[in-house]
Protein backbone atom coordinates (compact mmCIF):
# COMPACT_ATOMS: atom_id res chain seq x y z
CA UNK A 1 0.00 0.00 0.00
CA UNK A 2 2.63 2.74 0.59
CA UNK A 3 4.47 1.75 -2.36
CA UNK A 4 1.16 2.16 -4.57
CA UNK A 5 0.86 5.43 -2.34
CA UNK A 6 4.33 6.72 -3.10
CA UNK A 7 3.45 5.98 -6.99
CA UNK A 8 0.45 7.92 -6.97
CA UNK A 9 2.48 10.71 -5.15
CA UNK A 10 5.07 10.69 -7.79
CA UNK A 11 2.23 10.24 -10.26
CA UNK A 12 0.40 13.55 -9.44
CA UNK A 13 3.95 15.71 -9.12
CA UNK A 14 5.76 14.65 -12.28
CA UNK A 15 2.83 13.17 -14.80
CA UNK A 16 5.13 13.39 -17.46
CA UNK A 17 7.63 11.69 -15.51
CA UNK A 18 5.43 8.95 -14.93
CA UNK A 19 4.12 8.68 -18.46
CA UNK A 20 7.42 8.06 -19.74
CA UNK A 21 8.32 5.50 -16.92
CA UNK A 22 5.32 3.77 -17.92
CA UNK A 23 5.77 3.74 -21.80
CA UNK A 24 9.36 3.19 -21.03
CA UNK A 25 8.54 -0.05 -18.83
CA UNK A 26 5.99 -1.34 -21.61
CA UNK A 27 8.64 -1.12 -24.28
CA UNK A 28 10.89 -2.79 -22.54
CA UNK A 29 8.22 -6.13 -21.72
CA UNK A 30 7.47 -5.29 -25.47
CA UNK A 31 11.02 -5.75 -26.15
CA UNK A 32 11.82 -8.94 -23.81
CA UNK A 33 8.72 -10.54 -25.06
CA UNK A 34 9.75 -10.02 -29.03
CA UNK A 35 12.92 -11.46 -27.92
CA UNK A 36 11.51 -14.63 -26.50
CA UNK A 37 9.17 -15.12 -29.04
CA UNK A 38 12.05 -14.89 -31.77
CA UNK A 39 14.19 -17.32 -29.53
CA UNK A 40 11.42 -19.88 -28.84
CA UNK A 41 10.19 -20.00 -31.99
CA UNK A 42 13.97 -19.97 -33.82
CA UNK A 43 14.85 -23.17 -31.53
CA UNK A 44 11.38 -25.49 -31.55
CA UNK A 45 10.67 -24.35 -35.60
CA UNK A 46 12.69 -27.22 -36.95
CA UNK A 47 11.43 -29.67 -34.35
CA UNK A 48 7.85 -28.31 -35.26
CA UNK A 49 8.96 -29.28 -38.98
CA UNK A 50 10.47 -32.38 -38.37
CA UNK A 51 7.42 -33.58 -36.07
CA UNK A 52 4.75 -32.23 -39.02
CA UNK A 53 6.56 -34.35 -41.81
CA UNK A 54 6.64 -37.02 -39.64
CA UNK A 55 3.14 -37.41 -38.42
CA UNK A 56 1.78 -36.82 -42.08
CA UNK A 57 4.30 -39.22 -43.71
CA UNK A 58 5.84 -41.73 -41.58
CA UNK A 59 9.53 -40.40 -42.75
CA UNK A 60 12.04 -38.78 -40.42
CA UNK A 61 14.56 -36.21 -41.67
CA UNK A 62 17.52 -34.65 -39.70
CA UNK A 63 19.57 -31.34 -41.05
CA UNK A 64 22.45 -30.43 -40.21
CA UNK A 65 21.47 -26.45 -40.09
CA UNK A 66 18.10 -24.96 -39.51
CA UNK A 67 17.63 -21.74 -39.66
CA UNK A 68 13.76 -20.12 -39.29
CA UNK A 69 13.24 -16.29 -38.67
CA UNK A 70 9.30 -15.60 -36.53
CA UNK A 71 8.75 -11.94 -38.34
CA UNK A 72 10.17 -13.05 -42.10
CA UNK A 73 8.86 -16.62 -42.32
CA UNK A 74 12.12 -17.50 -44.07
CA UNK A 75 13.37 -20.96 -43.44
CA UNK A 76 17.28 -22.49 -44.46
CA UNK A 77 17.72 -26.24 -44.10
CA UNK A 78 21.00 -27.18 -45.30
CA UNK A 79 22.03 -30.83 -46.00
CA UNK A 80 18.87 -32.40 -45.70
CA UNK A 81 18.28 -36.01 -44.80
CA UNK A 82 14.70 -37.70 -45.08
CA UNK A 83 14.76 -41.74 -44.30
CA UNK A 84 12.23 -43.45 -45.38
CA UNK A 85 9.44 -45.34 -43.62
CA UNK A 86 10.04 -48.48 -41.70
CA UNK A 87 8.10 -50.62 -44.46
CA UNK A 88 11.04 -50.12 -46.69
CA UNK A 89 13.60 -51.43 -44.46
CA UNK A 90 14.28 -54.46 -46.17
CA UNK A 91 17.64 -55.06 -45.04
CA UNK A 92 20.62 -56.07 -46.86
CA UNK A 93 18.07 -56.43 -49.96
CA UNK A 94 18.03 -52.57 -49.69
CA UNK A 95 21.11 -50.95 -47.91
CA UNK A 96 20.15 -47.19 -48.16
CA UNK A 97 17.69 -46.53 -46.16
CA UNK A 98 17.73 -42.81 -47.62
CA UNK A 99 14.81 -41.22 -49.50
CA UNK A 100 15.95 -37.56 -50.41
CA UNK A 101 19.39 -35.76 -49.92
CA UNK A 102 18.92 -32.08 -50.18
CA UNK A 103 21.93 -29.89 -50.13
CA UNK A 104 19.98 -26.75 -49.74
CA UNK A 105 16.18 -25.85 -49.00
CA UNK A 106 14.86 -22.39 -48.52
CA UNK A 107 11.31 -21.89 -47.50
CA UNK A 108 8.97 -18.71 -46.97
CA UNK A 109 6.06 -20.49 -43.99
CA UNK A 110 3.51 -19.18 -41.99
CA UNK A 111 4.83 -19.47 -38.55
CA UNK A 112 1.09 -19.38 -37.67
CA UNK A 113 0.14 -22.52 -40.00
CA UNK A 114 3.24 -24.50 -38.50
CA UNK A 115 2.14 -23.60 -34.82
CA UNK A 116 -0.72 -25.89 -35.73
CA UNK A 117 1.13 -28.65 -37.60
CA UNK A 118 0.62 -27.21 -41.22
CA UNK A 119 3.02 -25.73 -44.10
CA UNK A 120 1.67 -22.88 -45.79
CA UNK A 121 4.62 -21.83 -48.10
CA UNK A 122 5.11 -18.84 -50.03
CA UNK A 123 8.73 -19.59 -51.51
CA UNK A 124 10.38 -22.92 -52.08
CA UNK A 125 13.73 -23.52 -53.36
CA UNK A 126 15.56 -26.63 -52.78
CA UNK A 127 18.51 -27.89 -54.49
CA UNK A 128 18.31 -32.44 -54.48
CA UNK A 129 21.47 -34.08 -55.60
CA UNK A 130 19.72 -37.31 -54.91
CA UNK A 131 16.48 -39.06 -54.47
CA UNK A 132 15.70 -43.08 -54.00
CA UNK A 133 12.70 -44.37 -55.05
CA UNK A 134 11.38 -47.77 -53.62
CA UNK A 135 8.16 -49.60 -55.01
CA UNK A 136 7.25 -52.51 -53.22
CA UNK A 137 4.43 -53.66 -54.82
CA UNK A 138 1.82 -52.09 -57.40
CA UNK A 139 0.25 -50.44 -54.35
CA UNK A 140 2.92 -49.15 -52.03
CA UNK A 141 5.82 -46.82 -53.15
CA UNK A 142 7.39 -44.53 -51.16
CA UNK A 143 7.33 -41.77 -53.93
CA UNK A 144 3.50 -41.94 -53.44
CA UNK A 145 3.36 -42.16 -49.59
CA UNK A 146 5.81 -39.24 -49.26
CA UNK A 147 3.47 -36.93 -51.84
CA UNK A 148 0.33 -37.92 -50.25
CA UNK A 149 1.54 -37.50 -47.11
CA UNK A 150 2.78 -34.01 -47.55
CA UNK A 151 -0.46 -32.93 -49.04
CA UNK A 152 -2.30 -32.94 -46.27
CA UNK A 153 -0.29 -30.79 -44.33
CA UNK A 154 1.18 -28.48 -46.90
CA UNK A 155 -0.50 -25.30 -48.81
CA UNK A 156 0.82 -23.20 -51.03
CA UNK A 157 -0.02 -19.39 -50.76
CA UNK A 158 -0.71 -17.09 -53.63
CA UNK A 159 1.23 -15.88 -55.74
CA UNK A 160 3.91 -18.84 -54.89
CA UNK A 161 7.61 -19.16 -56.01
CA UNK A 162 8.58 -22.35 -56.70
CA UNK A 163 12.27 -23.70 -57.45
CA UNK A 164 13.58 -27.35 -57.95
CA UNK A 165 16.79 -29.04 -58.82
CA UNK A 166 17.44 -32.85 -59.05
CA UNK A 167 20.50 -33.99 -60.38
CA UNK A 168 20.45 -38.38 -59.74
CA UNK A 169 17.51 -40.16 -58.53
CA UNK A 170 17.52 -44.25 -57.72
CA UNK A 171 14.55 -46.21 -59.04
CA UNK A 172 14.45 -49.84 -57.45
CA UNK A 173 11.39 -52.10 -57.86
CA UNK A 174 10.21 -54.78 -56.02
CA UNK A 175 7.37 -56.20 -57.34
CA UNK A 176 8.63 -57.58 -60.58
CA UNK A 177 10.46 -60.46 -59.14
CA UNK A 178 12.06 -61.84 -55.56
CA UNK A 179 15.07 -60.23 -56.02
CA UNK A 180 14.67 -56.25 -56.40
CA UNK A 181 16.16 -54.21 -59.54
CA UNK A 182 17.46 -50.92 -59.50
CA UNK A 183 18.15 -48.14 -62.03
CA UNK A 184 20.08 -45.64 -61.84
CA UNK A 185 19.40 -42.26 -63.86
CA UNK A 186 21.22 -38.84 -64.25
CA UNK A 187 17.72 -36.60 -64.31
CA UNK A 188 19.84 -33.34 -63.78
CA UNK A 189 16.70 -31.08 -64.00
CA UNK A 190 15.37 -27.93 -63.31
CA UNK A 191 12.18 -26.33 -62.90
CA UNK A 192 11.13 -22.80 -61.57
CA UNK A 193 7.60 -21.25 -61.44
CA UNK A 194 6.94 -17.82 -60.34
CA UNK A 195 4.12 -16.12 -59.24
CA UNK A 196 1.81 -19.40 -59.25
CA UNK A 197 -1.71 -18.59 -58.49
CA UNK A 198 -2.66 -22.03 -59.99
CA UNK A 199 -0.76 -25.17 -57.73
CA UNK A 200 -2.90 -28.29 -59.56
CA UNK A 201 -1.30 -26.70 -62.95
CA UNK A 202 2.23 -26.08 -61.63
CA UNK A 203 2.66 -29.63 -60.43
CA UNK A 204 1.14 -30.94 -63.55
CA UNK A 205 4.40 -28.86 -65.71
CA UNK A 206 6.34 -30.52 -62.61
CA UNK A 207 5.21 -34.04 -63.61
CA UNK A 208 5.96 -33.47 -67.39
CA UNK A 209 9.33 -32.19 -66.64
CA UNK A 210 10.26 -35.74 -64.89
CA UNK A 211 8.54 -37.11 -67.51
CA UNK A 212 11.13 -35.21 -69.93
CA UNK A 213 13.79 -36.88 -67.83
CA UNK A 214 12.86 -40.21 -68.33
CA UNK A 215 11.42 -39.89 -64.04
CA UNK A 216 7.59 -41.28 -64.19
CA UNK A 217 8.07 -42.99 -61.02
CA UNK A 218 8.32 -39.52 -60.00
CA UNK A 219 5.53 -37.90 -62.03
CA UNK A 220 3.10 -40.05 -61.32
CA UNK A 221 2.76 -39.40 -57.88
CA UNK A 222 2.64 -35.74 -58.65
CA UNK A 223 -0.44 -36.60 -60.80
CA UNK A 224 -2.10 -38.64 -57.79
CA UNK A 225 -5.01 -37.06 -56.39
Amino acid sequence: MKLLSKFGGFAKREPLGCCFAAAFSLALVGAFATAFAFVFYAVFAPALMRNAVKSATGFDATAQRVYANLFTGYCEIENLSIDNGEIYNLGDALPDKNFITAKKIEMELSPLALLRGKLRVSEFRADVPHINCIRLNNYTCNVDEFVGGMRKITEAAAGLSFSLRLETAVYTDCSASAKPISKKQNIDMSFERNGVSDTAKMLGELAAAFDAADAMFISNALLKQ
